[in-house]
């Protein structure tokens, strides 16, 4: 069998879809040996970053001379749009699309994952050329797809009653923390920590794109509430690339006075953050919305201290193993965070759970589940 992959996300900084696809396709190259993979992507993205090398031999790249965002726009091409898509994918027997949508035609089989219906359901939350673009052609694609790969129970609720997706058309596939986050102990952690002059403090930390989705005014005024009824003077560190609208999160920090306790590190290496996780004291996570919210999951299996948010995939994802509270109550968040830094006993307690619980998820599985998928896909024409 023959997958093609769409590898766009892969030709800049890796966050969401960008893990994802890079995690699926090491996890792939493990547990297959005896199918082809082809990363598909285009030529015109690619100041941001290097293409990541996989040591698989049977898994390669092509590239394209058309941006593959271009053509997810050629819905009309009609009779052409075989021949066009077979000339600049070449023939494959699968086509899995992981960012939503899909380029149609070409006599392969195609399959789409489905991360979250956020730009539908919080269209606030997004930039409204990117709510434009995927408001309009995630009905097409959820509709030409042969099969939908979702990361979540929750996101599977949300296909079928929003997109009115048929549930035998969709498989839940979780994802997992990659291997190497584990627990780094000081020894090892103190050079990548030194760099970012962390070596010698206890911090709270929180991990993701800085932007209005991941709740961070209210973090911030939970933080401002720990540090006025509490001893604790830890820095709020907070890591991640510049999201849209991220001018309010950054006037919040004069606005509660907390200039001196609050770092913004920005992106931050994958393979430095298991090293920053591991010296963090506690992982806060109040996620107004997540299809799955790996950087938990990340935490947990460093084993960091978890508090995040009980709505949506959240639960879901870090079972009982981590404080889930109200992401609006305010209140509630600093009432966490100060039972966690304050409680020894119990700190300890949430690292064994949590590491117990980011153990029961694994790369390797989500990959072998995606190939079921594949393989039906090819066996049957379409997952029923």
């Amino acid at each position: 069998m023959r997958v093609n992959i769409d590898g766009s996300v892969l030709l800049k900084e890796r966050s969401g879809v960008g893990q994802y696809v890079y995690r699926l396709v090491h996890g792939l190259g493990t547990v297959d040996s005896r199918n082809e993979y082809r990363l598909v992507c285009d030529s015109f993205r690619r100041a941001n970053g290097r293409l990541p090398s996989f040591p698989y031999r049977n898994i390669s790249y092509r590239r394209l001379p058309v941006e593959t965002n271009v053509l997810k726009g050629a819905s009309g091409l009609g009779r052409w749009s075989i021949p066009l898509f077979n000339t600049l994918f070449g023939t494959a027997d699968v086509f899995h699309w992981p960012n939503y949508l899909l380029v149609p035609g070409g006599s392969c089989k195609h399959i789409i994952t489905i991360c979250d219906l956020t730009f539908l359901l919080f269209p606030a939350y997004h930039p409204s050329f990117r709510v434009r673009a995927y408001s309009s052609g995630i009905f097409r694609s959820a509709a030409r797809a042969d099969g939908i790969v979702v990361i979540s129970e929750h996101t599977r609720r949300d296909v079928i009653k929003y997109l009115g997706v048929p549930k035998e058309k969709i498989r839940v596939v979780y994802c997992a923390a990659a291997p190497h986050f584990r627990p780094i102990p000081p020894s090892e952690r103190s050079q990548v920590l030194s760099g970012y002059s962390l070596d010698d403090q206890k911090y709270v930390l929180f991990v993701g794109n800085i932007e209005p989705r991941k709740n961070l005014i209210r973090l911030l005024e939970a933080y401002s509430q720990l540090l006025r009824r509490s001893q604790y003077r830890g820095p709020l560190i907070l890591a991640g690339g510049q999201g849209w609208r991220n001018i309010g999160i950054l006037r919040c920090v004069e606005e509660f006075a907390l200039e001196k306790h609050v770092r913004f590190l920005g992106y931050v290496p994958d393979d430095v953050m298991p090293a920053l996780m591991s010296g963090a004291e506690l992982f806060v996570y109040p996620s107004l919305y997540e299809g799955f919210g790996l950087p938990p999951l990340e935490a947990m299996a460093c084993g960091t201290p978890v508090i995040t948010s009980n709505v949506s995939s959240l639960p879901e994802v870090v079972g009982e193993a981590a404080l889930t509270v109200n992401p609006h109550d305010v209140a509630a968040l600093a009432d966490a965070m100060h039972r966690v830094l304050t409680d020894s006993e119990f700190r300890e307690e949430m690292r064994r759970k949590g590491l117990e619980r980011a153990n029961e998820f694994s790369w390797e599985e989500t990959a072998r589940q995606t190939l079921k998928v594949y393989e039906e896909i090819h066996a049957k024409g379409t997952l029923s």
